[in-house]
């Protein structure tokens, strides 16, 4: 049964509630049939329960087929602002419709999205975080861009897609018919919890099996061992500036203004230079670490034994080059500016709700 829905869900994405549907319709369907032909007192009495469910089914799937799952690409550059960007993607994916964004996240992301319903208008959306491009450099940059490419050649943005775009589109009409507070919603999520569950074991199954693949298809674009280095950067990158998010945080607790944001921490960050040593011990440390069960990315340690590199010795990334030169130095100063001032914002938003709830106790 589960191997059954989760192949339809593959298939057909958001449309696989249709079936469903249509097999309680086909249920209600016999009940009218029945009482009408019988006048069973028995049937008549089902009368709220089958009403409730018709009405619950009928929400749900056009609920779920017109949801509106957007794509967000706040902060896409068109070809002019970032030329050489465009040209290396261009170099390694030049098919279809594509939309190229920067955000603030220590992070990269492909996705495929559908208009109208999921039908039509294929859309790949690359998103490249600001902070990767400031701390990395031209090799391991095109390295994380090899990587993506390799989400969209093995189709993991197509398959898994289907499967999120379900879920998110449930999401969705959770939102508009809150399971605590309405009929529908409660019959719904009743129907559909088992669901949910199986969608998000499996999305992480599937999203740690598109690692392996996708690191595969950078080791082979470009080398297994840039595609290894520049793992073992990401990772311990990640992990400085994870220290540096939650000094922000605790700075932030005690602030009666907004403290300096993460992204002028991590343009200051960029400047410096590695500390090797204390690289080397995030490093063993990371890759002493096994994979998380609630993680949708394997350990570091298991990625680099896939590419070839059992210990991290091997790969001296000391040979770090020149800060990524893809994005001209204007459009990176305009993209820090915005993203600084919308921290600043949310900051401020926080820091003003605080102090009013603190004023009203």
């Amino acid at each position: 049964m589960r191997v059954l829905t989760l192949w339809l869900i593959r298939i057909m994405g958001r449309y696989t509630v249709l079936p469903f549907a249509a097999l309680i319709v086909v249920v209600c369907m016999i009940w009218l049939d029945l009482t009408l032909s019988t006048l069973s007192w028995f049937l008549l009495a089902l009368t709220p329960v089958v009403a409730a469910a018709f009405a619950a089914t009928a929400a749900l799937a056009i609920g779920v087929l017109l949801a509106g799952v957007k794509p967000d690409t706040s902060g896409s550059l068109d070809r002019e602002q970032a030329r050489d960007l465009w040209q290396l993607w261009d170099k390694f994916q030049n098919t279809g419709g594509r939309v190229l964004a920067v955000n603030d996240e220590f992070n990269a992301s492909i996705q495929e999205h559908r208009r109208f319903a999921g039908l039509f208008g294929r859309r790949v959306l690359m998103k490249i975080g600001l902070p990767l491009l400031l701390l990395l450099d031209d090799d391991a940059v095109t390295a994380v861009v090899a990587h993506e490419v390799g989400h969209a050649r093995h189709m993991h943005i197509s398959g898994t897609y289907k499967l999120v775009d379900f879920d998110a589109a449930l999401d969705r009409f959770f939102e508009y018919a809150d399971p605590h507070n309405t009929i529908t919603g409660a019959l719904a999520l009743r129907a559909f919890a088992w669901l949910k569950r199986w969608l998000d074991d499996q999305i992480i199954i599937d999203r740690r099996c598109a690692e392996f693949e996708a690191d595969a298809v950078s080791a082979e674009i470009t080398s297994p061992q840039l595609a290894a280095r520049t793992l073992l950067l990401v990772e311990v990158y990640g992990h400085k500036l994870s220290a540096l998010y939650r000094a922000y945080n605790q700075e932030l607790l005690g602030a009666v203004k907004p403290p300096r944001s993460p992204l002028l921490r991590i343009r200051d960050l960029s400047k410096q230079p590695l500390d090797w040593n204390e690289f080397w011990t995030v490093a063993r440390e990371l890759h002493a670490q096994t994979t998380d069960p609630k993680s949708d990315h394997p350990a570091m340690r298991d990625r680099l034994r896939a590419l070839g590199f059992d210990e991290i010795m091997q790969l001296h990334p000391q040979m770090l080059g020149s800060r990524c030169s893809f994005l001209p130095p204007e459009t990176i100063e305009r993209l820090i500016t915005d993203f600084d001032a919308r921290w600043n914002r949310v900051a401020a938003e926080q820091l003003d709700y605080a102090g009013a709830r603190w004023v009203h106790a």
